[in-house]
């Protein structure tokens, strides 16, 4: 599986693996990575750090000569994104409010920086949209319409929209959803805690009950 091994092969010295399991149906699989952090890699970001899981993506994209875009929600996780890929020796630039860095071959951008330049998305074999349930909107919409030369089009969301609209919005900017976990099954496997639910009955004196 070498889409594993490049993943894997990006985490260097700062991380300490003990154990991959891989586990999949045909050519859609589970990749979970157990360290210090419990670091899991699922199909929907339900319990994962989705910024190694990009940066093992972009390390895999880069390898076949791809230009990458990370799109994120949020000027906090940018930074956080950005730092992470930095972290792991892979090349990243910063597009926006403050940095125009678009010259480096894997940039992170907000998706409010990107809404005045549409057209920009037309640089990019592989596009990574986190949190992309945000994308149902119009204006996200439009930039992934924009897309014409990405080869590569990856959402990560652990919220996948239940309404048939935004479903059918994100299917229309990334593709059906290809493997689904469910929280019962995370919760077998011991990674989701199990929720215990306690009734206390509370007996109230006459004059405090309405």
């Amino acid at each position: 599986l070498p889409y594993f091994d490049k993943i894997v092969n990006v985490y260097g010295e700062n991380y300490n693996i003990t154990n991959i399991d891989v586990k999949g149906v045909e050519e859609v699989y589970d990749l979970e990575i157990d360290d210090e952090t419990h670091s899991y890699v699922l199909d929907n970001g339900t319990i994962h750090h989705n910024t190694i899981l990009t940066a093992g993506i972009i390390k895999y994209a880069n390898d076949l000569d791809m230009k990458t875009l990370t799109i994120v929600p949020s000027t906090s996780l940018l930074i956080q994104t950005k730092d992470t890929i930095e972290s792991m020796k892979i090349p990243v630039g910063e597009f926006s409010g403050k940095r125009k860095e678009t010259d480096a071959p894997n940039i992170v951008a907000t998706w409010q920086s990107l809404q005045n330049q549409p057209k920009m998305m037309r640089n990019f074999e592989c596009v990574i949209w986190d949190e992309c349930h945000n994308a149902k909107s119009y204006v996200a919409l439009k930039l992934m319409n924009e897309a014409i030369n990405t080869e590569l089009r990856i959402g990560l969301t652990g919220t996948v929209p239940k309404e048939k609209l935004d479903y059918m919005n994100l299917k229309g900017s990334f593709g059906e959803v290809l493997y689904e976990v469910k929280a019962k099954d995370l919760q077998k496997r011991n990674i989701l805690s199990s929720i215990q639910i306690y009734i206390v009955k509370m007996m109230y004196p006459k004059q405090y009950v309405n």
